[in-house]
């Protein structure tokens, strides 16, 4: 029984499914209300209150909307940037529907949720109004991963402000799904942010609430759906069974997983990022840095004697014919003076 109600959409207000099944927006919806263009179940409505549900009959201009049977389109679209994720612009912007050069297939697709208009990447469009509310609604779980490159200095304190989220008065918690830093290069970082829930400009406001300008927000994959090599400004038609890679489930790597690989290898501090070329910067802060923290390395430049690099699980030295030996014991192995007189 709940199978079936996840497969369907069910009581609803009416503005919203004219908005899902047409693409426009709500408020042209509630227009189209007021205006008695809308009949539910064979009497005209124009109450902005009503509910629909799944088997209901609504027409649009004598038009039914939301048939079940209908042959639905899914595209994929590469986003550039200034481009409204609208299917049109009051103000004279260029739309997303600008970027279809097909009218036959233009006129029945609407975009999947939204991306800012100074954001780039991948954009679903469709008509089918059950897959777009799945798709955005966040009981469905569907993650959107974003490559963001950022201006400023993310020290281990400002990630970790990033990774709890922030409280803001008019909103409430912002708070990404995850976040890692994948690249560092002068004062700027690339970071890769998952969200869930996907509030209007979630990670732009997080990100300058804390100081930091965003110089690229790139969308690289929605749930298991990846853009690949999809080109910027460029729209393919895809299969109903690859737009449903996006329900695709992935498996989250929890702290304390992350913690288990990490001592095998014998560090105690987690990384922020393992990928990350300056990661020693963003472990986690030791009370106090003593002879054993891991930033204490000893060299010999005596010949025959180790080189010793203590950590506080292990022990990694090399042997006097160069041989890189790693220890497992707490204690760390003594300097060993192998000169022969």
């Amino acid at each position: 029984m709940n199978n079936h109600k996840d497969n369907i959409i069910e009581n609803i207000r009416l503005n919203k499914f004219i908005a899902l099944h047409t693409g426009v927006s709500r408020r042209a919806a509630d227009e189209i209300i007021r205006e008695g263009r809308i009949t539910l179940n064979g009497k005209k409505i124009h109450h902005l209150a009503t509910a629909v549900a799944d088997k209901d009959i609504v027409l649009l201009d004598e038009k039914r909307i939301g048939a079940v049977d209908k042959n639905f389109i899914y595209l994929m679209i590469n986003k550039p940037k200034a481009f409204l994720t609208s299917r049109k612009s009051e103000k004279g912007f260029r739309t997303v529907m600008d970027l279809i050069d097909k009218p036959e297939i233009a006129k029945f697709v609407f975009p999947v949720g939204r991306l800012d208009f100074m954001s780039e990447g991948l954009l679903l469009m469709t008509n089918d109004g059950d897959f777009a509310y799945k798709v955005t609604h966040p009981k469905f779980n569907v993650i959107k991963s974003y490559i963001v490159e950022v201006k400023g200095d993310v020290t281990p304190e400002i990630f970790s402000k990033i990774k709890k989220g922030v409280y803001l008065n008019d909103i409430g918690l912002l708070k990404p799904y995850s976040v890692k830093v994948v690249k560092k290069n002068l004062n700027k970082y690339i970071l890769l942010i998952d969200l869930k829930n996907g509030k209007n400009r979630e990670i732009r406001k997080i990100l300058e609430f804390l100081n930091l300008e965003i110089i690229l927000l790139r969308r690289i994959k929605i749930g298991g759906l990846p853009i690949g090599d999809l080109r910027s400004g460029e729209f393919k038609i895809i299969k109903k069974n690859i737009a449903e890679l996006v329900f695709k489930k992935e498996i989250k790597i929890d702290d304390k997983e992350q913690e288990k690989k990490e001592s095998v290898t014998g560090v105690k501090n987690k990384l922020y990022s393992k990928n990350f070329k300056d990661s020693d910067k963003y472990q986690s802060k030791d009370k106090d840095k003593s002879k054993n923290s891991r930033s204490n390395i000893f060299t010999g430049k005596k010949r025959g004697e180790d080189i010793i690099l203590k950590n506080n699980l292990h022990t990694k030295y090399k042997d006097s014919n160069g041989k890189v030996i790693v220890s497992l014991s707490k204690k760390p192995i003594k300097k060993i003076n192998k000169s022969v007189r």
